[in-house]
């Protein structure tokens, strides 16, 4: 089988700020949009383009400049193609098909990245006109 990956990338953020006071505040532990778009504070600003991360780490003077290219996508280009190589065997390509998977990681604040899980049916409804954009880029491609 062939297997594309692309090469735009989205991070979802929290509509309440995590604390370890309230760990059933779904709003404040989980990023999932299908939880977040439900509280009153969802919008544009809950999800984020690579380029809006880069530019926030910039305005962090304790974040290394290149932290976005030189740790987090190799990170998460490195997890992805790990994934699909363990499940290589198992898969059973049909002519004239494909699959879009999509990949949900955690990072953390030195740019380490954690596979958190993958979807066989990512969510494509366009929540945001970032999203929106991506989505539309993804599918034209």
């Amino acid at each position: 089988p062939l297997v594309l990956r692309y090469g735009d990338f989205y991070l979802r953020r929290s509509c309440e700020a995590y604390s370890l006071s309230d760990l059933r505040d779904r709003s404040a532990h989980l990023t999932n949009i299908c939880v977040q778009k439900h509280h009153y504070r969802f919008g544009e600003d809950n999800v984020w383009s690579r380029a809006q991360l880069e530019k926030w780490l910039e305005g962090r003077k304790t974040t290394p400049s290149n932290l976005v290219s030189e740790r987090i996508v190799p990170g998460i280009q490195g997890a992805m193609a790990e994934s699909v190589q363990s499940v290589m065997p198992l898969l059973s390509p049909q002519q004239g098909c494909f699959q879009i998977l999509g990949f949900d990681f955690l990072v953390d604040a030195s740019g380490r990245v954690f596979l958190l899980e993958v979807n066989r049916n990512p969510d494509l409804e366009p929540h945001t006109r970032g999203l929106h954009s991506l989505i539309t880029r993804l599918v034209d491609d």
